[in-house]
Formats: structure tokens, C-alpha cells, sequence
């Protein structure tokens, strides 16, 4: 019985946002960037996605605008906000999952973290026409 107890909290969980949810909120903008992030801590492991996405707007704060109009055209609602920076929205349709709109100029990129990500973004502030860019991420709430 002990060996069983011990397997099962040793054993490692993850957290994922379902491909239906990923899938919805690509329609927010044209894709320039579809990826994903870890993180783990004592057994469990968050999977992040993170997608670019081009609004088409040439001002990065009409682009969040923008990006957060189509998403709540999608049935997503803000949640909480640091604008002209950031928003965060959650969705009836899509329970326990978060997600995140940030203005590519204002994202903090930690390349310790996730130095793929990182070298990416970096890239892209540099490209140009890159104000119209929006950083989305998809996060479960529901934890291990």
C-alpha cells in the first residue's frame, strides 16, 4: 500500500490547455509565432502556449486593442488589465483556462527561463512593422 501511495505522489502531473481552446484563439490574428513553454516545479509541469499573432494595426497599443476586441468576439472576457500593457481574459466556453494579451513592446522575455522563447522574441522586436504584434498566452488555472 505504501509503494502505491508513494507512485502516486511522486508520480509527475501536467498541466495543458486543451487544443480546442488553442485552436479559438488563433482566429485572433494572423500567426506569426505558434509555440509552447514549460515549466516545472516539484513533480508538475505547466505548459504554456504562446502564439504571436499580426493585428495589422502600425500602433502597438491599438494592436492590443484590437487583439482584445476579436477575442471577446470570441466570447472571452476581461478579467483583469495594466493597460496599455496587458490584459488578462477568462472564457465561459473555456473553463479553467487563462489567457493573457500583451503588446509586444512591453513583454518580458526571460531567456533563463525559456531561452528558445527568448531568442524568438527578440527577433521579432527587431523585424520590421513588428508594432502590430500581440503576445497571447494560454494557461490551465486548475492546477495538479
Amino acid at each position: 500500500m505504501l509503494a502505491v501511495l508513494a507512485g502516486c505522489w511522486l508520480s509527475p502531473s501536467i498541466s495543458r490547455v486543451r487544443p480546442p481552446v488553442v485552436d479559438d484563439v488563433r482566429r485572433i490574428g494572423g500567426i506569426v509565432v505558434d509555440t509552447t513553454s514549460e515549466f516545472s516545479w516539484e513533480g508538475h509541469t505547466t505548459v504554456t502556449n504562446v502564439l504571436v499573432v499580426d493585428t495589422r494595426n502600425t500602433d502597438n497599443r491599438k494592436a492590443l486593442e484590437t487583439a482584445v476586441a476579436l477575442a471577446k468576439g470570441l466570447g472571452w472576457a476581461v478579467d483583469s488589465q495594466r493597460l496599455p500593457d496587458w490584459v488578462s481574459m477568462r472564457s465561459d466556453r473555456w473553463e479553467n483556462t487563462q489567457l493573457s494579451l500583451t503588446r509586444i513592446a512591453s513583454y518580458q522575455v526571460d531567456e533563463f527561463e525559456d531561452p528558445r522563447l527568448a531568442k524568438v522574441i527578440k527577433r521579432l522586436w527587431k523585424r520590421p512593422g513588428s508594432a502590430g504584434f500581440v503576445i497571447l498566452e494560454l494557461d490551465r488555472t486548475d492546477g495538479p
